[in-house]
């Protein structure tokens, strides 16, 4: 048969301008020996678009981008893509996209309502664009606000729109959704659970994953999960993963957070998805479920 297509990794800037509790940026943004090692800053155009040639050279028709903030420079952004149209790469994105910038922020409705930028959406689609992850992170205004940058303004965009103009473009948009911070309520989660479901049901995501929201060494949540005794000191690094709740002392207890997730995560997505995730993770030394 047919041997697969070559794919390899890229990697364009460094950084991102938010500072989201959950993520090693959050404490890196400190000045560090008189620098911010967090701090965006990227590569410039001339040698994106030369590595993405070498990487045709050597056959690569599939490239994932690794950045963690893709498209926070859009001028940039655009430009780039707009130079490997017409090429034939299949592109995806497995992290850093935010949803902030896939909307127009030039342009407000006189509600104060965000437009879907479409200009953009459609200059990724004929990039080559076909998969890239829909970074929900929750839908309580109030937990966006306090871990998670304010970056996507719920009462502003319509969300619902924007799923929907991606896969009118053949643009596959996986949902994350992050569960279980400290004082997170469950009714903050089943606001969580019922926007995803809008998503994937009237907006045509292919599937919703929840992760835990875990306090990793080195981040903002860390430091509060420590400081107000959701971790112990001694805890077991080997434990930290995303298909398990790490604190203790939530507001909604452990237990009950896997319950709920798991409970969501099977009435949302498809049964043809579920089965074969619980087929891949068959064997699995952890919790199978999100």
């Amino acid at each position: 048969g047919k041997p697969p297509g070559r794919y390899a990794p890229i990697m364009t800037s460094r950084g991102c301008p938010f500072s989201c509790f959950y993520c090693h940026i959050s404490e890196e943004k400190k000045t560090f020996e008189g620098r911010e090692i967090g701090r965006y800053r990227t590569h410039s155009i001339e040698r994106v678009i030369a590595e993405i040639g070498r990487l045709e050279e050597l056959g690569v028709k599939k490239i994932f981008f690794e950045d963690d903030s893709l498209f926070a420079n859009k001028k940039r952004a655009k430009e780039i893509f707009e130079r490997v149209q017409g090429r034939g790469l299949s592109i995806l994105n497995v992290n850093g996209v935010n949803i902030i910038n896939l909307y127009d922020l030039k342009k407000t409705s006189k509600h104060g309502k965000y437009f879907v930028d479409y200009e953009f959406l459609d200059i990724l689609n004929e990039a080559g664009f076909n998969q890239m992850v829909f970074p929900l992170e929750s839908g309580s205004k109030r937990i966006q606000e306090k871990y998670a940058s304010n970056k996507v303004h719920l009462e502003k965009m319509d969300l619902l729109e924007l799923m929907r103009a991606m896969s009118d473009r053949g643009i596959k948009a996986p949902i994350n959704t992050m569960i279980g911070f400290p004082d997170e309520t469950e009714e903050e989660m089943k606001m969580s659970f019922d926007l995803s479901r809008k998503l994937v049901e009237e907006g045509g995501a292919p599937y919703v994953t929840f992760f835990h929201a875990i306090p990793f060494p080195g981040s903002k949540l860390y430091n509060l999960a420590i400081e107000e005794g959701h971790l112990d000191r001694n805890f077991d690094p080997d434990q930290m993963n995303w298909k398990n709740p790490v604190m203790k002392n939530t507001t909604v207890s452990p237990e009950k957070i896997i319950e709920l997730t798991d409970k969501a995560w099977h009435e949302i997505n498809s049964d043809e998805y579920v089965a074969r995730r619980l087929a891949e993770s068959a064997g699995s030394s952890h919790r199978v479920a999100v």
